[in-house]
């Protein structure tokens, strides 16, 4: 919901796309366009398949079937709306150091794609990297990448991934929306 509603006139850069809904939702909150990137030939065609019943035209949806990681080391562009919702990158104990670099990685060289003024959604469903580690690890990866992060919303899960006292693992999506200021 919150992308819809910073999304009006944007272009948009969805990575990790999976099948499209941040994109199908940016679109009807009236970004001008979408690009849709994921490893996954199956999620981009679900990608294609979502835009059509929202009467969503494809030149204004487009998907790019790639490794995102090589495909941030080298890009380039600057768009209004940059959204990353990973999969879980960290799924154990042991994947914590390399996983939470993988974040820092993704994160910082996608703020730098991003306008000065624009919006920043990121996000993460790996329950072994707390909201404050993120927030951290964002931190640093602003300061490397030269832009200010000013929090528009911390968001949490909806109802529909309800979280149990006697579950504490079960809270385990995060995000944030950030504009983008230029240091």
């Amino acid at each position: 919901e919150r992308i819809r509603g910073l999304s009006k006139g944007a272009s948009v850069l969805n990575l990790f796309s999976c099948t499209g809904a941040a994109g199908v939702y940016a679109m009807a909150g009236g970004a001008a366009r979408v690009h849709n990137v994921d490893e996954s030939p199956r999620a981009l065609e679900l990608c294609a398949e979502h835009a059509k019943p929202n009467g969503i035209k494809p030149e204004t949806f487009t998907v790019e079937k790639t490794d995102i990681f090589q495909w941030l080391a080298s890009a380039q562009g600057e768009y209004d709306m940059v959204i990353v919702d990973p999969p879980a990158i960290i799924k154990s104990m042991k994947d914590i150091e390399s996983g939470t670099k993988a974040h820092h990685f993704v994160n910082r060289a996608a703020m730098k794609l991003v306008k000065d003024g624009g919006i920043f959604v990121t996000s993460s469903c790996s329950h072994f990297l707390s909201e404050s580690d993120l927030a951290f690890t964002l931190r640093r990866a602003s300061v490397q990448a030269g832009v200010h992060l000013h929090t528009l919303a911390s968001i949490r899960q909806s109802a529909d991934h309800p979280v149990s006292v006697y579950f504490p693992e079960s809270a385990y999506l995060k995000s944030f929306a950030f504009e983008v200021k230029r240091a």
